[in-house]
Formats: C-alpha cells, sequence, structure tokens
C-alpha cells in the first residue's frame, strides 16, 4: 500500500462467456483503500472453464487443443500487492459464510472482497512492524498454548464429550428444580449517590421525561447506563435489596424510589412482570446439552490433570516466589 491509501490488485480473469477466449490477467488499481472493482468468475470447479464442447470444422469434430496455462496461474484468483490469493485458502475463508451467499456471482465477489480487506490489514500492521511488537507476540504465545491444550482435552474425550438427546432428557427429568422459574421482574434503574438528586430526578419523570434518557444522563451504574438502566430479568432472590419495592409495582413504566442501597439512591421502572412458569425440554435442551458438554469437558480436563500430577516431576523455588509476592499489584 502506498502512502496515498492506494492499494494494487490483480484480479485473474475466466473469460467463459467467450468462445476460444483464454484467461488472461488485468491489473485493478484501487482508488480508495478497500475498493475493489471484482470483473471475476471465480474458478471453484477446480478446473479450466474454457468450453469443453468439441470444435467442429468443415462437418467433422476439431479436438480443441490443450490449454498452455500453467496450473499455477488457475489457482491464483487475485494478487493484493503482489501477495497472491490462493484457490484453497480462499474456501477455507469461506467456509462459514451461508451457501445461498456463495450460490452467485455477486456473492462470492462480496466474500472475495472481505478477504481482501483482511489481507490489506494484515499487510499495513506488517507493515508497521507490529507483529515484531512484544504484546503482540506475548498475545500469539498465549494463544498457541491454549489452542494446544484445547487440542490435547479434545483427543483426550473422544466422542465421550458428545451428549444424546435421551441422555439430556434424563439429566432434564432427574433435576426439575432446576427448570421452575419463579415470578420475576424487568427492571430499569437510575442509581446516583445524592438523595435530593433522586427525588429531582423522580419528579421529572412524572411529569413525562423519559426514564432511560435521564438514566444515560444521570446514572452512576457505569454497566447498565448506555442500555438506559435496564437491569434485565431478576427474581427476588437475586436482587434483594430491590425486591420489596420492584415487585410493588404491578404496571408497566411505573417507578418506585428513591431506594437506598449500600451503592446510592435508586429509582426503579418496571419493565414487564414474568409470571412463575416450568420450563419444558424442548425450550432448555440447547442451553442443557451445551452444559452438559461443557461438565463432560471439565470431567475429562479433571481426570487427565490427576493423571499428569500423580507422574510429573515438580520442584518450586519458594525463595523466588517469595520474591514476587506483592509484585503483580
Amino acid at each position: 500500500m502506498s502512502a496515498g491509501g492506494s492499494g494494487r490488485v490483480q484480479v485473474y480473469l475466466d473469460m467463459r462467456a467467450g468462445a476460444g477466449k483464454s484467461e488472461y490477467v488485468e491489473e485493478v488499481v484501487m482508488a480508495k483503500p478497500g475498493i475493489v472493482v471484482f470483473l471475476i468468475g471465480l474458478m471453484l470447479a477446480g478446473c479450466s472453464r474454457e468450453d469443453r464442447s468439441p470444435a467442429v470444422d468443415g462437418g467433422k469434430e476439431r479436438i480443441a487443443a490443450p490449454s498452455t496455462k500453467p496450473q499455477a496461474a488457475l489457482d491464483a484468483l487475485a494478487e493484493v500487492n503482489g501477495i497472491p490469493v490462493h484457490r484453497e485458502e480462499f474456501l477455507r475463508y469461506a467456509e462459514p459464510y451461508p451457501e445461498s451467499l456463495k450460490a452467485s456471482r455477486s456473492g462470492l465477489e462480496r466474500v472475495l472482497q472481505s478477504y481482501v480487506d483482511n489481507l490489506l490489514l494484515e499487510q499495513e500492521a506488517h507493515r508497521r512492524g507490529l507483529d515484531r511488537e512484544a504484546e503482540y507476540l506475548a498475545k500469539v504465545e498465549n494463544y498457541r498454548r491454549n489452542l494446544l491444550q484445547n487440542t490435547l482435552l479434545q483427543r483426550e474425550a473422544g466422542d465421550q464429550n458428545d451428549i444424546s438427546e435421551d441422555e439430556a432428557r434424563a439429566w432434564y427429568q432427574a433435576h426439575p428444580e432446576q427448570f421452575d422459574h419463579p415470578e420475576r421482574v424487568h427492571l430499569r434503574h437510575i442509581l446516583v449517590d445524592d438523595e435530593k438528586l433522586a427525588r429531582e430526578l423522580k419528579v421529572r419523570l412524572a411529569r413525562g421525561e423519559s426514564f432511560e434518557k435521564l438514566a444515560r444522563q444521570y446514572s452512576q451504574d457505569r454497566a447498565s447506563r448506555s442500555r438506559g438502566g435496564d437491569l434485565g430479568v431478576f427474581s427476588r432472590r437475586q436482587r434483594p435489596e430491590l425486591a420489596e419495592a420492584a415487585f410493588a409495582l404491578t404496571k408497566p413504566d411505573q417507578v418506585a424510589g428513591p431506594v437506598k442501597t449500600s451503592r446510592g439512591y435508586h429509582l426503579i421502572q418496571l419493565v414487564r412482570r414474568l409470571p412463575a412458569s416450568k420450563e419444558t425440554f424442548e425450550q432448555a435442551r440447547q442451553s442443557l446439552l451445551g452444559r452438559l458438554r461443557a461438565a463432560r469437558r471439565q470431567e475429562t480436563k479433571r481426570k487427565l490433570l490427576e493423571k499428569l500430577r500423580s507422574t510429573a516431576r515438580l520442584r518450586v523455588n519458594q525463595q523466588a516466589l517469595e520474591a514476587l509476592v506483592g509484585k503483580g499489584k
């Protein structure tokens, strides 16, 4: 990429529609970063797309001469600042995209544009030397270690991590209490540290001002402020400090407070009430399967570590460890 922000992309064209015309290469110069005009027929069939029907000459079939195009050229979909985009690596990148998108030329061009954009960012990061910075290298090493550990655990577990429908249903039936949901409320709140301000805000709410707007402007709860004070759904047991005032509200948009807690003064608004209910197996199925798989992975890890610890030779330098106490603060 030049300092002016323009890059050069070579796009390999497949002239499928033109009988007798072979592939050629055209350079496309990007006037702006990330904007590429693609004039390609992507070679996803794995072979040359020249017309394979035999030519006719004087009433006789004439066998077309074999293409002299090097296979390497057929493999390259594009070049970005001299870096080739190979067919196989592009197919791997495109795999997660919906089949409906990849079924059309325009859709494939969008996927290739995304790939090219990522490659441009990667090239720029290399140009700035980010790949040589200590922080980046440390993150790469941590990722490599985690990936290696996870691969080991997957191999160790084999098919054991697969949870059948019957196993999940049996667990559901054995633990019915975990799928009973008590009465819950969905609330918004405004948290301030001054009671006088809380009462002033309540007056403004009574005059019709927006609860969400005032929450974004005044609430000191950073976690919910950007969401207009939305606290989500909870039961009496989950928010005991607000439960009495919250469950006394009966209609949406009703406001209560100020309620004093250890954090300050809360104004609370009811969004909706949710009656007590029981989650059916079908409703719980996906989340239950995820929980059971996670539990089985943890059990696999526990057993493997127990085995490895029993045979490991471990020596701890207590003096060096003591010297580190407090250094991480």
